[in-house]
């Protein structure tokens, strides 16, 4: 079987070659293509060698131009004839306009078509756009979410076939290098953070600096708290991925002017090594993001053995039905207060939070999904 996997930013790299090494060991050819930067990389490169050469020639349009292109119905056509030749799934990740664009030359040449979604294209998209991909699903082979929670989601929008939605979280690579860390947590915080930050709990609230994120509400709540409790921790914000027209930096400063605990704003870009040391400093995660489909990163939080306090709408039951994994569900409301009673009972939360490490690890490492992930692209 020759697998093309197309995604969108180098933010999902980590997670593609990841699926791309899973597939591979499954005896599955896969060639990944970042449709933005036309960039690929393969397990098997000869095999691929024609689509290859091809699709790196489009890194030589302008945007501009390759957004005209991507609307001629013959260069589709041709997209199609060169770019997927001899290929027999088509994995798409992140639902965009090329997608149903290209849906119908797709289908006319027979090749099979596995969708991933990732959250913000099911939970931010307008009503008109929802409208449009009802009649565009059940003409996928198979739809791809991350959780059971984000599959019930899905079926409630779309009326479609049970069947024809498959549920399976992404493997997190970051999981060894969280593990070399964690007798280091001291010196990496004395190293990272203010020495403001020493001895003190670590909070971490949202992990990028994206609207939904709902900084500012954290931030309202977090000066409720009783001086008592303020004198005990530090705040971390990373506000290390930003997206054009979404991002608020302005606002999360206004409302940090006259903040009275401790706090660090992570704003440049943090690297690959450091993010392990992102998850290691912290003791509790705040996180009251307006949707999620269950990011690696509040992943990484969880196996680096942080105390979650997490949106009661978002759809992570299935962590603690599935895999006994412990967190606090929270509203917008009572952030102050379940950040006290956390304090109130820290040791006995950070027993649960270290016992999540082991469902943590069951659920997303690579070598607990790459089986599952096999069998997905071998049932089509």
């Amino acid at each position: 079987m020759k697998v093309l996997i197309s995604y969108t930013t180098d933010g999902q790299i980590a997670i593609i070659k990841g699926l791309v090494e899973s597939l591979a060991e499954g005896g599955i050819d896969v060639l990944a293509w970042n449709r933005t930067t036309h960039r690929c990389f393969s397990n098997n490169e000869s095999v691929f060698k024609d689509n290859i050469e091809f699709l790196n020639k489009l890194g030589k349009y302008s945007r501009f131009v390759l957004r005209v292109l991507y609307h001629m119905p013959i260069f589709l056509s041709y997209f199609i004839k060169k770019g997927l030749q001899d290929v027999d799934v088509f994995n798409y990740h992140y639902h965009d306009g090329l997608f149903d664009r290209l849906l119908p030359f797709l289908k006319k040449n027979n090749i099979k078509l596995i969708i991933s979604i990732w959250g913000s294209d099911l939970y931010r998209i307008s009503e008109k756009t929802k409208m449009k991909r009802v009649k565009v699903y059940p003409l996928v082979d198979l739809i791809h979410v991350e959780s059971p929670g984000v599959k019930k989601d899905f079926l409630e929008r779309y009326q479609i076939d049970e069947k024809k939605v498959v549920s399976c979280n992404f493997g997190v690579s970051l999981f060894e290098q969280i593990d070399n860390l964690r007798s280091e947590k001291k010196n990496i915080v004395a190293s990272m953070l203010p020495e403001s930050a020493q001895d003190k709990i670590i909070i971490t609230c949202g992990y990028n600096a994206r609207k939904g994120q709902q900084h500012t509400i954290m931030i309202e709540q977090l000066k409720l708290l009783p001086i008592e409790y303020k004198k005990r921790i530090f705040v971390v914000f990373p506000l290390t991925y930003t997206v054009k027209g979404d991002s608020f930096l302005n606002e999360i400063d206004s409302a940090l002017d006259g903040f009275d605990i401790p706090y660090y704003c992570f704003r440049e870009h943090v690297q690959i090594e450091d993010l392990a040391k992102l998850r290691i400093i912290s003791d509790i995660v705040v996180n009251i993001q307006i949707s999620d489909a269950l990011s690696s990163s509040l992943i990484e939080y969880f196996y680096a053995g942080n105390i979650m306090l997490l949106g009661e709408w978002l759809p992570y039951e299935f962590l603690k039905h599935d895999f006994g994994i412990h967190y606090l569900p929270i509203s917008t409301d009572n952030v102050a207060d379940n950040i006290c009673y956390v304090l109130d009972n820290l040791a006995e939360e950070s027993r649960k939070a270290e016992r999540n490490i082991v469902g943590t690890h069951n659920l997303s490492s690579w070598d607990s999904v790459s089986e599952r992930f096999v069998k997905i692209f071998n049932r089509i």
